[in-house]
């Protein structure tokens, strides 16, 4: 099976407290998250399951962008 998922996060208030006391900050947040995912069971093996993901994020406030990628093999006995 192969699966394709987005999501679309917006935060329009975050609060932090500083050492002075505690001060509100109103900050639009904009985060995004792609998800790449193919599964595999492997017939001739009763009980393999092999997954591959990529998955990406994306953080306009931060301005960063990350990516990575796992290989899954899970074995049921």
């Amino acid at each position: 099976s192969v699966n394709l998922d987005y999501a679309d996060f917006k935060n329009d208030n975050q609060f932090f407290t500083t050492l002075t006391g505690e001060q509100t900050v109103n900050l639009l947040t904009h985060n995004f998250e792609t998800d790449f995912v193919v599964s595999y069971k492997v017939p001739s093996v009763k009980g393999l399951l092999v997954r591959f993901f990529i998955v990406t994020r994306d953080n306009d406030y931060r301005k960063y962008e990350q990516t990575h990628n796992r290989l899954v093999v899970n074995y049921a006995f």
